[in-house]
């Protein structure tokens, strides 16, 4: 996306950051939404369905256009973007540690922390190669496409008991 906004549609930097500092706020309201939408539809519904839609909307990236029209869509679909994963996050890390044993969530969670780093860098230089044998905007259509399988990794709700789903407890709705 730098390379693209900056480099290609000469965005000025002050744009840039608009871009992503006013989706940012999506985190916080999505972080302050997640508890509360368990608590009514169930962690293994709002997971899923937050898990997907974080895989979605990444590909309304690649409707990206110079001016001020690709600033909005970039913004809107930040902040949608990371809206959904202020949801999914805590969610899927409550997920992760239920399903450890409390003498390996260290090991766990050092070993999620690292391997997503190194994910993360790796993809970089993927996507950075990708982009320049074909376009910025190329890649970013390719990463779009590709997410849309992440969701099928998601736990379905036959490997989990009926308390880890939220669909009994305080607060939820049946349905």
């Amino acid at each position: 996306m730098a390379v693209l906004l900056l480099g290609q549609y000469h965005f000025p930097a002050w744009q840039y950051g608009l871009a992503f500092g006013i989706p940012a706020l999506g985190g916080f309201a999505g972080a302050r939404l997640s508890a509360p939408l368990v608590a009514r539809y169930g962690r293994h519904r709002v997971m899923i369905v937050s898990g997907w839609l974080r895989s979605i909307f990444p590909l309304g990236l690649a409707f990206t256009q110079p001016g001020d029209a690709g600033l909005i869509t970039v913004i809107v679909v930040e902040g949608l973007l990371i809206t959904c994963m202020g949801i999914f996050n805590p969610i899927n890390a409550t997920e992760r540690l239920q399903r450890t044993s409390a003498d390996h969530a260290a090991q766990v969670l050092t070993t999620w922390s690292v391997s997503s780093k190194l994910a993360q860098a790796t993809l970089m230089l993927v996507w950075g190669v990708l982009a320049t044998v074909t376009s910025p905007l190329a890649g970013i259509t390719t990463a779009g496409l590709l997410l849309l399988a992440a969701p099928l990794l998601l736990p379905q709700r036959a490997h989990m008991t009926a308390s880890e789903a939220g669909v009994s407890g305080q607060g939820v709705r049946a349905g």
